[in-house]
């Protein structure tokens, strides 16, 4: 008779460990080593795992590591095993640029953008892309821009009337970063959903306001952790880890339906107003990529 040997958790962990150690190690030296972007310039760190890079980013100063590495490596540099940095000015036009007829155009970053959503303007495919992008258009025209001038001066008036009120006319220091992200609200909320966020009235963010700049945060701590080993079918596990995280998902949502129902809220006037929606309206547009990219910009 046989006796059968179920393997206990302490031994689990313990076997995933080392799997998910080894698997590390053998991935670092083969970034390093055999990678088709081994002969880029660059710290041996950055080739071996973007963990450095992405440790930039939650600190705050992706910026700033970029510079020194391009200062001490020159135009070239490789940030990350399969991410590069170009400071030569030419670089912009080839890889962001259009693409002659019947050329491919370079693959999106899935970490930024993931073309299978195709709902957005920012990650959508190339062929949905153009349709978006010539009905958005109409509403940044020379002409539109023209016509959304007198309500953009309007909150450009309230914002010098509300810094001299909390001011107390220069006697009192204010955090300008609010007053031009309120303003920039106030402004964007009365163009894309018909009403402002009264940001400025108040002097202070709207609800919604606050819980979208918070959830922002946490965007690039969650795009630097997709390159960790596994991440999508951990990612669970990553969330329970670091609450905030889920939480920020949460709230992303709750902005997307926000955005939405507003959004029909302005439809549902029959007003026309010199704002985004309207010329969205009159090109019979698909209103849900606008609220996504309402929302990411």
């Amino acid at each position: 008779m046989t006796s059968s040997h179920w393997i206990s958790v302490p031994e689990a962990l313990g076997l995933f460990t080392v799997v998910l150690v080894g698997y590390g190690v053998a991935k670092a030296i083969y970034n390093v080593f055999f990678h088709p972007l081994r002969m880029f310039p660059g710290p041996k760190l950055h080739a071996a795992t973007s963990m450095r890079q992405a440790l930039s980013v939650v600190i705050g100063k992706p910026h700033e590591n970029v510079l020194e590495l391009h200062k001490k490596h020159g135009e070239v540099v490789r940030l990350g095993p399969n991410e590069l940095s170009f400071s030569h000015e030419g670089a912009w036009k080839d890889i962001c640029g259009h693409m002659k007829h019947g050329q491919a155009e370079n693959g999106k970053d899935q970490r930024f953008a993931s073309e299978v959503q195709d709902a957005s303007l920012i990650s959508a495919s190339r062929e949905r892309h153009g349709p978006l992008r010539r009905t958005l258009a109409h509403a940044f025209s020379a002409k539109a821009m023209a016509e959304q001038m007198p309500l953009i001066n309007q909150y450009i008036d309230l914002l010098m009337q509300k810094l001299h009120e909390h001011g107390e006319y220069g006697r009192k220091p204010l955090n300008m970063v609010h007053w031009f992200d309120w303003t920039t609200f106030d402004i964007v909320g009365d163009l894309a959903f018909g009403e402002p966020f009264g940001c400025l009235d108040r002097g202070k963010a709207h609800p919604w306001v606050s819980l979208l700049s918070n959830a922002q945060k946490f965007i690039p701590l969650l795009q630097s952790l997709q390159d960790l080993p596994f991440f999508k079918a951990l990612k669970p596990l990553y969330m329970v880890l670091y609450p905030p995280l889920l939480s920020a998902g949460k709230t992303l949502a709750t902005s997307q339906e926000f955005a939405d129902a507003t959004v029909n809220k302005r439809i549902d006037l029959g007003v026309a107003r010199p704002d985004f929606v309207e010329h969205m309206l009159k090109k019979r547009a698909d209103y849900v990529s606008f609220t996504k990219f309402v929302l990411c910009y």
